[in-house]
């Protein structure tokens, strides 16, 4: 694997869903951080960090779902597993990059997003050095919504479309894409980029502004449908794509 780390964030509350942290949902008797670490575990990548809730939140998350986390850290000891110290989403990859191997690239996951191990390493063989690796859908439901331009599987610009209320965009031509996580980033990225702007901003727009500056943005195309869920509405889209995922898990 050319790019052989991973960020996974998981500790994200969800306000706008209502069900608590987002990556211990429970679908089939596992939370959806178990389907997404048992892809990445078989790319036998070197370093995995997972940022989880801290103890002080989990009187807000059920028995069941503490138990299955808790499963998990004892399961994988490879795994390092770094509490929540209130970091926004956008901060918390740029807190936890001093787990990983400085100045190499790596994997930015989602923990309510399970993958395919198939995209992963796709993602990985397309990677070329100083570039930025995103996942392609056609789908989304959101207030604010970024589309890029696709000419040779390079993001060249991304527009970012904004609605009053959540809205479906579903219709995309062939060579536009909705670029989202998992992505893979430049270990410098952050520095340039989001820190250097005191996260002021969405990805998207760090990602548009790195295009801007002559940057390279591969799009993989994701072949499952949803990457995340900020939505109830999206809630059934989400376990079908998690039902897609699991053939294709090993047995645990």
């Amino acid at each position: 694997m050319k790019v052989n780390q991973a960020i996974v964030c998981a500790a994200g509350t969800g306000s706008r869903l209502g069900l608590g942290v987002k990556s211990l949902i429970i679908y089939r008797d596992k939370i959806l951080l178990d389907y997404l670490l048992r892809s990445i575990l078989q790319l036998k990548l070197s370093k995995i960090i997972v940022n989880i809730p801290a103890k002080s939140y989990y009187p807000n998350i059920s028995n069941d779902a503490l138990a299955k986390l808790n499963d998990l850290i004892t399961r994988y000891p490879e795994i390092t597993f770094v509490e929540d110290d209130n970091q926004s989403f956008g901060r918390r990859p740029d807190y936890l990059r001093k787990y990983l191997y400085t100045r190499k690239p790596f994997f930015l996951f989602c923990g309510q997003s399970p993958q395919l191990s198939s995209h992963i390493k796709r993602m990985s063989e397309v990677y070329e050095k100083g570039c930025l690796v995103t996942s392609g859908y056609k789908y989304r439901y959101e207030k604010i919504i970024p589309v890029g331009e696709v000419i040779d599987n390079r993001i060249k610009k991304i527009e970012v479309k904004t609605f009053s209320r959540p809205t479906v965009i579903n219709s995309l031509i062939e060579t536009q894409t909705i670029p989202h996580y998992p992505m893979i980033l430049d270990y410098n990225f952050y520095d340039t980029y989001p820190k250097n702007d005191d996260f002021k901003f969405r990805m998207y727009n760090y990602i548009n502004d790195f295009i801007q500056k002559g940057g390279n943005v591969i799009n993989v195309d994701n072949p499952i449908t949803i990457s995340e869920i900020d939505y109830s509405d999206d809630l059934d889209k989400l376990f079908r794509s998690v039902d897609q995922i699991i053939p294709m898990l090993s047995s645990g």
